[in-house]
């Protein structure tokens, strides 16, 4: 008995050391995992500061956990198959991974290559402004020249294609907003949305290209959507002239 006594108290010992509560009849308690908290209000003028640090620390749990760049990705594998095909030789998720693999391997940098893997994930919600669907999502996190990319790539890809569907191919040259802004050849954004599209973009349908695997594009992507939100602002500048959004982040 005694001999016995000891081998239950060193099984105790055992299995606390491992974590784990037993019952009185020897079985293993059932683990209780304990619930977040949860903010109190129903409205949110009635919300009140301990509410907002408890869903603030929850959101911030929600994206360590890998939740927001999942979401995103998702609209990615949205678009393979029957929910992307919208008649070319390739869908949708596969013109996308064609794009972010030409776009890495013609050397861009991570950020641009995150932009071609999402650039046409509105195409399939909103076919003729879809790129600012991609540019809204991503605007926090990249450069405002990406972000100017994303919103009007689909003016410059018409360069290659629209003479074809009885319009004007060069409609990226007589746009009056661009004309504006001073945006012409020669100009940052102009270029670089005519690289993206010429290099990237345009010759992304073909059905033999060996793209590489969405999987290998999550560490960018993970990276990209890690920065501080508006980190593209200057440090210097005064809080009444930031970005009216970079003063709610």
């Amino acid at each position: 008995a005694l001999s016995n006594g000891k081998e239950a108290l060193s099984n105790g010992k055992e299995a606390l050391s491992n974590g784990k509560e037993m019952l009185s009849n020897g079985k293993e308690a059932p683990v209780v995992v304990s619930k977040p908290s949860t903010a109190q209000y129903t409205s949110l003028k009635t919300s009140t500061t301990d509410d907002w640090v408890v869903q603030g620390e929850a959101f911030d749990r929600y994206q360590q956990e890998g939740h927001i760049v999942n979401n995103v990705l998702e609209l990615v594998t949205n678009m393979q198959g029957a929910r992307g095909e919208v008649g070319a030789l390739v869908d949708m998720y596969d013109h996308s991974l064609q794009t972010a693999t030409r776009a890495r391997r013609g050397c861009a940098d991570s950020e641009t290559i995150v932009c071609a893997l999402l650039h046409d994930i509105g195409e399939i919600l909103s076919c003729t402004n879809h790129g600012e669907i991609p540019a809204a999502l991503l605007r926090p996190y990249i450069t405002p020249q990406n972000h100017w990319v994303l919103s009007n790539h689909e003016v410059f890809q018409a360069y290659f294609f629209l003479d074809k569907c009885g319009g004007d191919k060069d409609l990226r040259d007589k746009v009056k907003e661009y004309a504006a802004a001073g945006i012409k050849e020669g100009h940052p954004y102009y270029d670089a949305c005519a690289k993206f599209c010429l290099e990237y973009d345009q010759p992304s349908f073909d059905p033999n290209y060996d793209s590489d695997a969405l999987e290998s594009f999550i560490p960018l992507v993970e990276e990209v959507l890690s920065r501080k939100p508006y980190w593209w602002e200057p440090k210097d500048k005064a809080e009444e002239d930031l970005d009216c959004k970079a003063r709610l982040a």
